[in-house]
This record gives structure tokens, sequence and C-alpha cells, in this order.
């Protein structure tokens, strides 16, 4: 609830935009945590593998890195079917947005 209120209000989206604008968002965040997971695990255990493994171990990441590109241009068209190309563009500034508030709330009640 915390990240749609803070994405509505730094694309600042209309009621019908959000409603187009939802269900895609929602469906592309669960598509890149996934693959975030992945590349996370990936970088953690090259250190793991064996030298003559390691360069097997790069072409995994690039081909994650890939992924993520295709990812991003595939949600790109999508949301351009529901939103205008200026709020397209603000998506990513309002998602970084959405980490920085979130981190404040976070140490806020660290600190308190």
């Amino acid at each position: 609830a915390f990240r749609a209120a803070v994405l509505v209000e730094e694309l600042q989206l209309t009621e019908k935009e959000s409603v187009g604008f939802f269900p895609i968002y929602n469906v592309y965040d669960q598509e890149q945590e996934e693959l975030k997971k992945e590349m996370r695990k990936a970088r953690r255990n090259i250190e793991l593998v064996s030298d003559a493994d390691v360069k097997t171990h790069i072409e995994k990441i690039f081909q994650l890195e890939e992924q993520e590109i295709d990812l991003k241009r595939k949600y790109f068209d999508r949301f351009m079917e529901v939103l205008p190309v200026r709020k397209v563009l603000r998506i990513h500034k309002a998602e970084q947005e959405f980490r920085k508030l979130l981190l404040e709330k976070l140490k806020e009640r660290r600190g308190n």
C-alpha cells in the first residue's frame, strides 16, 4: 500500500491511469524481483566456483543482465498502453523515491 501511494504521488497518476497501471506494474515488479534474486545469487556464488567455471559463471551473469533489459523493454511497451510517455519515463525515479522513503521509515522505527 505504501509503495502504491508513493507511485501514485510521484507519477501523478489519475484514478483511470492507476487502474490500468498497477495490474501491469505488479507483475513487472514480481518478475523483476525474481530476476534480481537470481542475479544476487549468481554474484554471491562467483567466489565459490573453480577457476575453470568462472567464465561460464560470468556468462550466466551477462545472460541475466540481458534478461533484465528484455524485461524492461517488454514492460515499457505495456506501460505505454496505459500511461503517457512522460509518466513511463518517471517510473524508475518513482521506484527510487519509494526505496528512499522506505529506508527513512525503517531508520525512524529503529531510532524510536
